[in-house]
């Protein structure tokens, strides 16, 4: 794991996890717990986090389990600094993943899809790596007037964007297409069964995310 030194580190490159704001601190915790507690991850699973960014989910993987075989891809060549152990990473878009067919147990896309404008590609691609009987585990935003207006509170834009670098891969991929509503539309027209669902941040806020679980039907 990258150390408080490291320029790559999870702290620094990650700061929604430590947000002096409590109600992104806690969102962004209970995704990645609900995303745990969803999966069924063993010794001899192959796990793929799409859009993992600066890897604190998938270390929350590795330290949950020892054993099974992690691989992160997303758009930022920075991920190629990250030191997760036993974890390979690929730096590629969601459209074109770099893995042959039914290779993977679980997959992941959290807070990834949205930013996606060709979604249904996208969908098709998740399904052609994941096993039968495998899982897919997704959370996106709702795009709901509550989730915009706390957007302008916390980033100041009315739009479907949210500017975290003005330079660099990141800076044409913040932009919102769509809404998790759409993304768990498109599972299901791909031949999916959505089994498990959990919205966030929960009772008594309205829902700003959404976590569900698909499997191939």
């Amino acid at each position: 794991m990258a150390t408080g030194n490291d320029p790559y580190s999870f702290e620094k490159m990650m700061p929604v996890y430590e947000s002096k704001c409590f109600l992104v601190r806690n969102l962004y915790w209970n995704r990645i717990k609900t995303a745990m507690n969803f999966a069924q991850i063993r010794d001899d699973s192959k796990v793929l986090d799409i859009g993992c960014n600066r890897g604190r989910f998938l270390q929350s993987v590795r330290d949950l389990n020892k054993n099974c075989e992690l691989y992160g891809v997303d758009i930022d060549p920075k991920i190629k600094n990250l030191k997760i152990e036993n974890c390979s990473f690929h730096v590629c878009g969601v459209e074109k993943l770099p893995f042959e067919e039914k290779y993977f147990d679980n997959i992941f896309a959290l807070s990834t899809l949205e930013h996606i404008p060709e979604l249904d590609s996208a969908v098709k691609e998740i399904s052609r790596i994941l096993k039968p009987d495998g899982s897919v585990i997704i959370s996106s935003p709702t795009e709901s007037k509550f989730y915009r207006f706390c957007r302008f509170i916390l980033f100041r834009s009315i739009e479907n964007d949210v500017h975290i670098s003005k330079s660099g891969p990141r800076s044409d991929a913040d932009h919102h297409f769509q809404n998790v509503y759409d993304i768990e539309q498109a599972f299901i027209e791909n031949g999916f069964k959505q089994i498990k669902l959990k919205a966030l941040p929960g009772f008594p806020f309205p829902q700003l995310h959404r976590v569900s679980k698909f499997q191939k039907i």
